[in-house]
């Protein structure tokens, strides 16, 4: 039986046409041309390589340029979130009427991720916050997140789903053996997954199905 849910947070709790996330892609590539000093002309090649390569932007630079982790970490997340997010009572709801632990697994880091949760007054529900830091800026899809998760909470992976918008992300999922649930459109080249929703207030959709099939399982 599912005991965890490891949500995502950006593009996951709220949905992409908030802008935030632009937002942030913005202050990352101006983070490279500023301050790493990447060309104008290159940097949107050189952010597609970094997170073919290494997963995400942040990775490509520890790995190829000498930058401040802290400093870029705080760099990008300098976005208005208080604006461009609101309370979602239908998401407030829907994390009360879930009995599962709930935590957030993200690539962000943990005084960023508190401002989202705070401007969708969501904060209360969610038990651990498992940021980039923690893991020691070994992000998704990197496998070494997923295991620090799983000692941290001290379960197994089929204990734990995973609600992600990145293909990637949940595949990872997929491979240490959680439930895997990709967020948002299905992109063609990401067919092998069967658990798909729109948005993470289907959810309890994607529950209700596990809950039938383990009953299933028992009575056999």
């Amino acid at each position: 039986m599912i005991q965890h849910l490891l949500l995502d947070l950006d593009e996951t709790l709220y949905t992409p046409d908030t802008g935030v996330m632009h937002a942030i892609r913005d202050r990352i590539r101006s983070f490279m041309i500023q301050e790493v000093g990447i060309a104008e002309a290159e940097v949107d090649q050189v952010r597609r390589r970094f997170n073919r390569e290494y997963g995400t932007s942040l990775r490509g630079l520890q790995a190829e340029c000498e930058i401040d982790t802290p400093y870029f970490l705080r760099y990008v997340h300098d976005v208005p979130v208080e604006k461009l997010l609101k309370p979602s009572p239908a998401l407030r709801q829907m994390l009360e009427t879930l009995p599962m632990h709930k935590h957030i697994f993200t690539n962000a880091y943990t005084d960023y991720v508190v401002r989202v949760l705070n401007a969708l007054d969501i904060t209360e529900y969610f038990d651990n916050i498992f940021d980039v830091i923690s893991f020691e800026y070994r992000s998704k899809p990197d496998p070494y997140a997923y295991e620090l998760v799983l000692q941290v909470l001290q379960c197994t992976a089929a204990a734990c789903l995973v609600a992600d918008d990145s293909p990637p992300n949940v595949r990872t999922a997929k491979m240490m053996g959680m439930i895997p649930v990709l967020v948002g459109p299905l992109p063609q080249e990401a067919q092998e997954f069967q658990y798909v929703i729109p948005d993470i207030l289907h959810l309890p959709d994607i529950l209700t199905t596990l809950e039938q099939t383990y009953k299933g399982d028992s009575l056999r």
